[in-house]
């Protein structure tokens, strides 16, 4: 990839950019400032305007291009400073820099005798350096525009989103501080020093608008290595091989086995979570909504059990309910014994609004085929479980390990659910589900997390092909 300094002004009259001239964000409380940094004259209204245009601030005199000025002057040449900010003056004598009291200082005389400095005189500068400051010519060296991005990149996010003020991004408060210095410099009036401190306010803040957008696509966290070298899978997830403890009487009990690969909850959800969350609301739809059996709770006055009539399920069971509860369960290990809580209204008090569980009721299958009536509070980990089951039963997964160099480094299995470490024989609504997570109420919330396995379990058989001494694996 080959970058160049690049020249502003031509990019300015290609494109016909507009000009910035006004510090203020607002004209009023909902209005952007017409002539400001996100007005909707100058970047547009529709989202690929406010998305591709561009605009500019007039600097009204020269400074130092900030990568020139950031990356190479202040580093290569320790003189710079002292010239920015007026505290010494300088001759070029035979195309080197010497301080002298009878010379010139500030940004506009390294503008004027620039073309008298010889850069290869300078032993700080390496050889890029030097052939850069030499061979670029004085106008890319020094601008008098700076360019603003467009404000879809930037865009304020306005009061009463999040708390009670306005979130106003880094770079624009950057913007407005650049538009003040040289409105205030342009005014005139000021001080020798006081002239020389506020450009070199301006060359500063010039310097951290470039460092801003440097950061945003440089490192790890860059749009480079985020976006154009780095790799997202739609629906993967990264998890770590654990080896399937086999403690069942017969293989046929097995969880694992060559055909299917034990995947925790947690990582089925993010597998398959449109289909989950498809799941979930047509449970909740069906189960309870028209069947409020399901929320009946104990009336203290009444001494018994009685329905109370669900309180807005459409809010209660909606898509932004749904996703809150599985990224707590991802999110919070401690709280997967939690009940499922939904509002009814109180029969006889509608004023009247109250949390109640849902009821599991179902069977246990002990040993010798004896059953056992399971009653209880669902739990967010029962509810994910049967909703995992369902969607992965006829789903397979792809299991690879990177990087890919044969064909046993990727299998193809289906799927079973994998959930605590101690499992259960149920019956719930007339399926049998022979690998049910125990669920113990009594659990200590911070031993909850513990109970559950959260590693991907397949066949030893395939361990040797994926080279299975390592811990990482990609699902």
């Amino acid at each position: 990839m080959k970058l160049d300094i690049l020249d502003v002004e031509h990019l300015i009259e290609v494109n016909n950019l507009q000009e910035v001239t006004s510090p203020r964000l607002f004209s009023t409380k909902m209005t952007f400032d017409p002539d400001g940094i996100l007005s909707t004259e100058i970047f547009g209204i529709s989202k690929s305007d406010r998305r591709g245009t561009f605009a500019y601030i007039d600097l009204k005199r020269p400074f130092i291009h900030p990568h020139i000025y950031g990356n190479i002057l202040k580093r290569s040449f320790q003189k710079i400073k002292y010239i920015v900010s007026g505290q010494k003056r300088f001759l070029v004598i035979d195309g080197v820099l010497e301080e002298s009291p009878d010379g010139w200082t500030g940004i506009q005389g390294l503008y004027d005798h620039w073309d008298e400095i010889n850069w290869k005189k300078h032993p700080s500068a390496n050889k890029i350096n030097m052939a850069l400051l030499t061979n670029l010519p004085k106008n890319r060296v020094f601008i008098t525009k700076e360019i603003v991005s467009p404000p879809a990149y930037r865009d304020v996010m306005l009061a009463g989103t999040k708390d009670t003020s306005d979130h106003v991004n880094e770079v624009n408060e950057l913007y407005v501080r650049l538009i003040r210095a040289v409105a205030l410099l342009s005014e005139g009036g000021l001080f020798a020093r006081t002239q020389y401190a506020t450009q070199m306010k301006i060359q500063d803040t010039l310097l951290d608008i470039n460092n801003y957008y440097k950061n945003q696509i440089s490192k790890k966290s860059g749009l480079i290595r985020k976006y154009l070298i780095g790799k997202n899978t739609d629906f993967g997830v990264r998890s770590v091989i654990s080896a399937f403890n086999y403690n069942n009487n017969t293989i046929q009990e097995n969880m694992v086995d060559m055909e299917h690969t034990a995947i925790p909850i947690s990582q089925c959800c993010s597998l398959f979570y449109p289909f989950i969350e498809s799941w979930l609301k047509n449970f909740f739809t069906r189960e309870i909504v028209n069947d409020p059996n399901l929320i009946s709770y104990y009336d203290e006055d009444k001494g018994r059990y009685v329905t109370g009539q669900l309180h807005e399920p459409e809010l209660q069971f909606s898509d932004k309910k749904i996703k809150k509860m599985i990224n707590d369960y991802l999110a919070n290990p401690d709280n997967r014994f939690a009940h499922i809580k939904v509002g009814v209204t109180i029969p006889g008090h509608e004023d009247r609004k109250a949390q109640v569980g849902i009821r599991l009721m179902g069977k246990v299958m002990l040993q010798n085929d004896i059953t056992d009536v399971l009653k209880r509070q669902m739990t967010i980990t029962d509810i994910l479980y049967l909703a995992c089951v369902d969607v992965c039963e006829k789903r397979h997964c792809m299991i690879s390990r990177y990087p890919v160099r044969t064909d046993k480094e990727m299998v193809f299995t289906r799927i079973r659910v994998q959930s605590t470490r101690e499992h259960i024989k149920v019956i719930f609504n007339g399926r049998e589900y022979p690998y049910y997570p125990k669920i113990d109420l009594d659990t200590k919330p911070d031993m909850v997390g513990v109970q559950f396995v959260d590693t991907l379990v397949f066949s030893n058989s395939f361990l040797e092909g994926m080279g299975g001494d390592s811990s990482s694996i990609a699902s």
